[in-house]
């Protein structure tokens, strides 16, 4: 629908006859019954199928109480709460959702770890409070923080290639 301009009244076509993109008037008799029809083959409750209805201000919709064993419930909300409590889960223009992406990504989460874990030298069920920190002291590297300590190795970590994203 974004070809379409009701305020103007305007269609836009693009690479129509001759390839050539033009703006095309519209009756108001069409632009009505396109109105009618994208409102009878797009409704609101596709976009959200958990919405059940509205009543008296009121949004009526149902999830899934997982403190009470995933037991389906119907939650009613003012509408001004549920708008509150959707645009919590919206970001902001730039921001992404950083769940999805590094090696903690579902996709890829246990094979990444397998091999962080190979490149420290760890056991795959061991954590690093279970380890020995003794390391062993590299003479000439000092402390980055302090200048006067030097810089202890606790895991050698060899060079890795990723393989994937």
């Amino acid at each position: 629908m974004r070809h379409i301009d009701g305020e103007r009244h305007l269609l836009r076509v693009e690479q129509g006859k001759g390839g050539k993109d033009r703006q095309v008037v519209l009756p108001e008799t069409l632009l009505q019954q396109l109105r009618q029809y994208w409102r009878q083959t797009h409704p609101t409750l596709w976009l959200f199928p958990r919405i059940l209805g509205m009543e008296d201000g009121q949004v009526l919709f149902h999830y899934k109480d997982y403190r009470d064993r995933d037991t389906p419930k119907v939650m009613r909300l003012s509408g001004i709460e549920f708008i509150r409590r959707f645009l919590l889960h919206v970001l902001p223009k730039g921001l992404m959702r950083l769940r999805h992406y590094g090696f903690l990504a579902n996709r890829c989460r246990a094979e990444k770890l397998r091999c962080i874990r190979s490149a420290l030298a760890q056991d795959s069920e061991s954590t690093p409070a279970e380890e020995d920190t003794t390391g062993t002291v590299c003479d000439g590297y000092p402390c980055p923080k302090c200048h006067q300590g030097t810089v202890r190795a606790v895991y050698p970590l060899a060079p890795v290639r990723w393989a994937g994203g």
